[in-house]
């Protein structure tokens, strides 16, 4: 008798890998998880309602070209309970499932310690301000301001041909103190549209965005936008638009 799945557990269409051969992502909510499967597991996902791993690979002989094997089955229903995919079954499972809550919970030294390389800390969920916000930016994805935009650019390149000394030497006044913190103010404000960027491209393609904040790189902060859900677009294309989405904002700033 297989235990049963998860109920929250949701099966979606993956892109394709680089074979060209048929992907599919199991997403798990509670942990905003994407996994990806191949045609395998998802055929054996499939007929996991039979409750019965003979009455499975017997069904999949019959309908499909696939030919697991015995030891192939166990390693899918092993890799499915390394994830903790599957509901427990036995008070052994129980017991497992609490003692690895337990070893996660550890003193936050310890945890700073093995995770100083790289951590994240959530400090806003923007997913419903993106919602309402998206119509107000959609026009900044126009052609209308892609013109505008290179036209601004020919215009200040023009301007600083024209005036370059007055350009070098304002350019010296970032080393004052008061130009360091012009700098910083400029360096939050093009990190922030930076991130937005993202959140919005995301959203505008059907995702959500569950969180912003900082993630440490050997203790250094730099902002970030969860945006595991691009996972579920299967368009390369569109996932690309997310990925240079924040890039493209900083340069249509500058």
């Amino acid at each position: 008798m297989l235990p049963p799945l998860r109920s929250d557990l949701k099966i979606l269409t993956g892109p394709s890998d680089i074979d060209g051969q048929p992907t599919w992502l199991l997403y798990d909510p509670p942990r905003g998880r994407f996994i990806q499967i191949g045609w395998p597991v998802f055929e054996v996902l499939r007929r996991w309602s039979l409750k019965d791993a003979a009455e499975i690979m017997a069904d999949l002989r019959r309908t499909t070209p696939l030919r697991l094997s015995e030891e192939d089955f166990v390693e899918i229903v092993k890799f499915l309970k390394s994830l903790e995919l599957v509901r427990p079954m036995r008070e052994a499972d129980l017991q497992r499932l609490s003692s690895r809550c337990c070893t996660r919970q550890i003193n936050p030294w310890s945890w700073l310690l093995h995770n100083y390389l790289f951590f994240k800390v959530p400090l806003y969920s923007p997913d419903r301000f993106l919602t309402r916000a998206l119509p107000l930016v959609r026009p900044f994805a126009s052609r209308a301001f892609l013109i505008l935009t290179i036209m601004a650019l020919g215009l200040g390149v023009l301007l600083v041909v024209r005036q370059w000394e007055t350009f070098v030497t304002a350019l010296k006044g970032i080393l004052t103190g008061e130009g360091l913190v012009a700098l910083g103010v400029a360096f939050v404000v093009s990190h922030t549209i930076h991130e937005l960027a993202h959140g919005f491209v995301a959203k505008a393609h059907g995702c959500r965005v569950p969180s912003m904040g900082l993630a440490f790189l050997l203790l250094y902060p730099v902002p970030y936008t969860d945006t595991n859900e691009t996972w579920r677009i299967t368009q390369s294309r569109s996932r690309l638009q997310v990925g240079v989405a924040g890039m493209l904002a900083e340069l249509a700033l500058a």
